[in-house]
């Protein structure tokens, strides 16, 4: 099992919520990374899918978690897995200079979600109110 995970949400370290505080705290940082695929909104939060053959990339950040499976423990609650219909599935991704790495990918249905244009949630998040009252808490 990798012990490595890309994030691209709530999780990146620029956004200020309490599990992207809680990562920092369990993981190091190793540096940005991308992959192809899009990113949509899925209402106060985003939603990966991959692409094999799409342009589109979604940016974010890879992490190196100090105990996998403790952390896994957490993160798969906070993104839903325990859920009766979960939203996301635990994927693993090969990246060209992390190796293996292990991702939340969105597995509803995409047609009337907005996309994320740029896949970076770091620039998307401030301007829409209920992203950011859902990274606040509220």
């Amino acid at each position: 099992m990798s012990d490595r995970i890309f994030v691209y949400g709530t999780l990146l370290s620029a956004v200020p919520s309490a599990a992207s505080k809680w990562l920092l705290q369990h993981a190091q940082l190793l540096g940005e990374a991308s992959f192809p695929g899009a990113l949509y909104d899925l209402g106060s939060y985003p939603g990966f899918v991959l692409a094999t053959t799409s342009s589109g990339r979604v940016a974010g950040e890879i992490f190196q978690l100090y105990d996998p499976v403790a952390a896994f423990a957490f993160l798969d609650i906070y993104e839903g897995l325990n859920e009766q219909e979960p939203l996301y599935r635990r994927d693993v991704l090969e990246h060209p200079d992390y190796g293996l790495v292990w991702t939340y990918v969105y597995q509803g249905a995409t047609k009337n979600l907005s996309l994320i244009a740029g896949g970076d949630y770091r620039k998307y998040y401030e301007q829409h109110a209920l992203h950011r009252l859902f990274i606040e808490g509220q």
